[in-house]
C-alpha cells in the first residue's frame, strides 16, 4: 500500500520578515539622511550669522577709526568742548535728533534715557547711516561665494554727562576746569550676512581723549554689548 506524503502549508513568513526589515532600513535611512540636511542647514545658518557678526565688529572698527583718524575727526575733538545746549563746531544736533547728509552724516544728539539708535533705520541704505569707508576711505569685500551681501553700517550717538555735583554756584551745563562735562560716544553697528535677512547689531560706548604733546588721540573702550532681537525691533517700528 503505498504511503501518500503530504507537504505542510507555506504561509509566507521569510517574506513577511524580509519586507519588515526592508522597511525598517528604509526609515532609518530616511531618518539619517533628515538628520544630515537639518545640520547642514544648522551649519549654513551659524556661519550666516558669524559673517554678519564679523561684519558688525568691523562697522564697530571703521566707526572708532572714524572718530580718531577718519576725515572728520575734528568733529569729534570739538566736540570735547561743546556746551549741551547749542549747536558748535562738533555738528551734534542739539535737539537729539540724526544729520542725514553731507560731512555731519550720521551724527546724533541723545542722551542715556533718549535711545536715538533705536528709531534708526540701520538696515537701509542711505538716511542717517553711514556705510562702512564712507570717512575711512576703506573698502569692504562683499557679494560672491559667502561674502556678506550689504556693507556694514552706523550711527554715532553723542552723549553729555553733566560733571558730579560739588560746591554751590558750579554750573551743570557747562562744567568747570576741574569738573568738566563728560563727552562719550554710543556706536551702533550692523553687519550682513550672505543672506540679507541675518543681521547683527553691536553696541559700544566709548570716550575720546584728545591729542596731547607728545601722544597722539585716542579713544577708551567703555562698553560692549550686542543688541539681541534686533529683527523683531525693526518690525515694531513697521
Amino acid at each position: 500500500m503505498a504511503v501518500r506524503q503530504t507537504r505542510p502549508h507555506q504561509r509566507g513568513a521569510a517574506l513577511l520578515v524580509s519586507l519588515i526589515m526592508l522597511t525598517a532600513i528604509l526609515l532609518l535611512g530616511a531618518a539619517t539622511a533628515e538628520i544630515a540636511v537639518q545640520g547642514e542647514y544648522g551649519a549654513r545658518n551659524q556661519r550666516d550669522r558669524l559673517l554678519a557678526y564679523q561684519g558688525a565688529q568691523a562697522g564697530l572698527n571703521d566707526a572708532l577709526f572714524d572718530i580718531v583718524h577718519g576725515s572728520r575727526a575734528e568733529l569729534f575733538t570739538a566736540s570735547l568742548t561743546s556746551a549741551q545746549d547749542k549747536e558748535d563746531d562738533s555738528g551734534f544736533p542739539h535737539d537729539k535728533l540724526c544729520h542725514a547728509d553731507g560731512k555731519r552724516r550720521g551724527l546724533c544728539g541723545a542722551d542715556l534715557q533718549n535711545l536715538n539708535w533705536k528709531k534708526l533705520e540701520l538696515s537701509q541704505a542711505g538716511g542717517a547711516v553711514v556705510e562702512y569707508g564712507s570717512f575711512s576711505h576703506r573698502r569692504f569685500t562683499q557679494e560672491g561665494g559667502v561674502l556678506p551681501m550689504q556693507p556694514p553700517r552706523y550711527a554715532i550717538e553723542l552723549i553729555q554727562l553733566p560733571p558730579p555735583k560739588g560746591r554751590a554756584g558750579n554750573d551743570t551745563q557747562t562744567g568747570t576746569a576741574d569738573k568738566p562735562i563728560q563727552h562719550l560716544f554710543r556706536i551702533t553697528a550692523i553687519g550682513f550676512g550672505n543672506r540679507e535677512t541675518t543681521q547683527v547689531v553691536l553696541q559700544m560706548l566709548i570716550r575720546k581723549d584728545a591729542a596731547t604733546p607728545g601722544r597722539a588721540a585716542r579713544a577708551q573702550v567703555l562698553s560692549w554689548k550686542e543688541i539681541s532681537g534686533w529683527k523683531r525691533r525693526s518690525a515694531d517700528r513697521k
